[in-house]
This record gives structure tokens, C-alpha cells and sequence, in this order.
């Protein structure tokens, strides 16, 4: 287990550098039309490490190498955001103040900026998408021998978002989800990661009945006493086993 942590912190290491350089060297190219003369590229080569070193430093600094890069999310891409922000900055700062600048185009920083943004987090974001993919094509090569229970979920808000990402991160919950109900008649026919938003709540007992589904999760947040009392109502109706994951 030492180990897996060790390889997996290597990687993002060795892949962050060469991203980070590709970015440094990049931004020289583009803003000297992919013709450097031979001083501009005796100051990239100069440089490069010491830049690439202080946006390691902030990255630390940042906890961009403590996250599980398979639960990537908006907090991760905003502490990138101000990894990137801040060491640009005081790359800046510092060649203003050793420097003025002299031999120096500012732009180079701004499009070094901009392209580290892009490629540190399209780096997690490929990750999290093979990540997934693979997670998904395991679950579904073992659903495949043994099919979970037929789960059609009640609520298609951010509960029931929720609850589907848990289900399908969780090998040990056994489901396949079926399908979404939400009395909101835009949600019908949309899709949440994949899976139908099928209909109305009222159409549970149909719906159930035609999808084949062998239990019911009501997923849904802060709903109001007589909401929820509906709700069991038309559950009940289905004769199938339901239960609540409400907030």
C-alpha cells in the first residue's frame, strides 16, 4: 500500500514537471512565433527549472498532491487556480525586482499562466475521466455475472446525484439504477451521468412495474411533511421495498 502511494505521488510529480515545462516553453514559442533567437532561448533554458521549482513550491503549498486525483472536483480546480495565480505572481515580482524586466516580454508570463491552468487541470481531469472508466467498465464486467438490484431512485436533484455517485463508487452496494423520478416535467428525459430521469413521482407504481425494478430510494432534500407522505403513499402502491436517504 506504501508503495501504490509512493508510484501514484511519482506520477503526478513527473507529470506535473513535464506539463509545467511544456507550459514555460510553450509560451515562449507562441509569443515569439515558434522563432527564438538564440538570447531568447539562452534565457528560457536559464529559467526553466527555477520557474518550474517555485510553482512546485506553491502546488505544495496549495495541497494540489494530497487529493485523490479520482474524486477531482471544484475545490481542487480552485486551489489550482490559485496555485497558478500566485506562483505567476511572484515569478513576476521576483524578475521585476532582480531583473526590471530586461530581456523579459511580460505576455510570456501571462501565456505560461494560462497554459499551466490548462494543462495541470486537463491532466486531472483525463485522469478522473480513465479513473472512472475504468472503475465503470470493472462494475460493469462484474454486473455483467452478477446484476445488483434493479434501483429506480426517487428525487433527481443534487440528492439523487449524490446517492448515485456513492452507489456507484461503493462495490458493495449491488444496484443497478434503473432510473430517476422528479415532479418537475423539464427533468423527463434528461440524463444525470448517464441515467433517465423516467418521469413524474405519481408514475412510480408504471414505471416501476415496467422497469422491472425491485426497490425504491427516495433521494430527496428537505422535502416537506406532507411531500414526503405523499410520497410513501405512491411507493407503497408500487409493492415493492422502499426506503428514504433524505436530508
Amino acid at each position: 500500500m506504501k508503495w501504490n502511494k509512493n508510484k501514484n505521488l511519482w506520477v503526478k510529480l513527473i507529470g506535473d514537471a513535464i506539463l509545467l515545462v511544456a507550459a514555460y516553453a510553450l509560451s515562449y514559442l507562441l509569443r515569439f512565433e515558434f522563432t527564438l533567437s538564440t538570447l531568447d532561448l539562452a534565457i528560457l533554458k536559464k529559467t526553466i527549472i527555477p520557474i518550474v521549482v517555485c510553482k512546485f513550491i506553491f502546488f505544495y503549498w496549495f495541497k494540489l498532491y494530497r487529493g485523490m486525483w479520482r474524486y477531482t472536483s471544484i475545490s481542487d480546480l480552485i486551489n489550482i487556480i490559485k496555485a497558478t495565480l500566485v506562483s505567476s505572481l511572484t515569478i513576476i515580482a521576483v524578475i521585476l525586482i532582480l531583473f526590471r524586466f530586461q530581456g523579459f516580454p511580460r505576455s510570456i508570463f501571462v501565456i505560461d499562466a494560462v497554459l499551466t491552468l490548462i494543462f495541470i487541470s486537463g491532466f486531472r481531469l483525463i485522469v478522473r475521466v480513465i479513473l472512472s472508466s475504468n472503475y465503470s467498465l470493472n462494475t460493469f464486467n462484474k454486473n455483467s455475472e452478477e446484476k445488483g438490484r434493479r434501483l429506480l431512485i426517487i428525487g433527481a436533484g443534487d440528492a439523487g446525484e449524490k446517492m448515485l455517485r456513492e452507489i456507484r463508487d461503493n462495490a458493495r452496494m449491488k444496484y443497478e439504477i434503473v432510473g430517476f423520478l422528479d415532479d418537475d416535467p423539464d427533468k423527463t428525459g434528461k440524463f444525470i451521468h448517464g441515467v433517465p430521469v423516467l418521469g413524474r413521482i405519481a408514475e412510480a407504481p408504471q414505471i416501476a412495474g415496467r422497469e422491472n425494478a425491485e426497490e425504491i430510494l427516495i433521494a430527496i432534500s428537505y422535502a416537506a411533511g406532507k411531500d414526503m407522505k405523499r410520497i410513501v403513499e405512491i411507493c407503497k402502491q408500487t409493492k415493492i421495498r422502499y426506503k428514504s436517504r433524505c436530508n
